[in-house]
């Protein structure tokens, strides 16, 4: 099972590196069988990412900057456990923080999902703290609301970082986990259209806010520029 969540892991990242990748040189880079390969694309496809096939290519991509769409519940799950399985936060602030993103999670699994839940739990060991718990539920409950009313997060953040605390309007684009800074929040400013990265443990609170989504990524943009934001916890 290690193996495979691993194999999935590699597999996921050469689908996002390239335009487009062929099952034949999958079969290489990662030495398992064609068959092997479809079924690792369908379940990585079951768990929320988005994979196409491109027919002039006749190659599979899993790039998509102009999806302004969440993933479920149990796709935030499975990068929760995809992170795990590649290697546990660090330090007791990191694991933490990893615990309070199970915990606003937790709500919202469907019973299939609350075994690979509580082993998650087990694994992290260090509790979230009751603040935690209410940042990231607080972060996921706004964001999904927002992406399915069509609408922007409003977040109370440092944006740039070292900046006043005030609000900013968000669309949000994607949520993602990152082993060294945590769980991430990407999304565009809608003031700016500047692109920005905030990590959910320097937003003090998020609320649903009253601007439509207009504005997306460029379909060819798939890296950050120098005029991006980050903040990072």
């Amino acid at each position: 099972m290690q193996s495979r969540i691993n194999r999935l892991i590699v597999l996921q990242r050469a689908l996002a590196g390239r335009p487009s990748a062929r099952v034949s040189d999958l079969e290489a880079e990662l030495g398992v069988s064609r068959r092997t390969i479809f079924r690792d694309i369908r379940a990585l496809r079951s768990a929320g990412l988005e994979i196409r096939f491109d027919p002039s290519r006749k190659g599979h991509t899993s790039s998509r900057d102009d999806d302004d769409s969440l993933p479920d519940p149990e796709a935030l799950l499975t990068l929760l456990r995809h992170a795990a399985a590649t290697s546990l936060p660090a330090t007791t602030t990191q694991r933490r923080q990893a615990a309070a993103a199970a915990e606003a999670l937790a709500t919202r699994l469907p019973p299939a999902q609350r075994e690979e839940y509580e082993q998650f739990q087990a694994s992290v060991m260090v509790r979230a703290l009751p603040s935690d718990q209410l940042r990231y539920a607080g972060v996921l409950e706004a964001a999904q609301h927002a992406a399915s009313a069509g609408r922007c997060i409003d977040v109370l953040a440092p944006l740039p970082a070292g900046a006043t605390l005030r609000w900013h309007s968000v669309q949000v684009l994607r949520l993602q986990f990152d082993l060294a800074k945590g769980w991430l929040l990407e999304g565009l400013l809608a003031d700016s259209h500047h692109t920005c990265r905030v990590a959910f443990e320097v937003i003090a609170s998020t609320r649903v806010g009253d601007r439509r989504v207009v504005t997306r990524l460029a379909p060819g943009k798939v890296e950050w520029t120098a005029a991006d934001i980050e903040v990072l916890a």
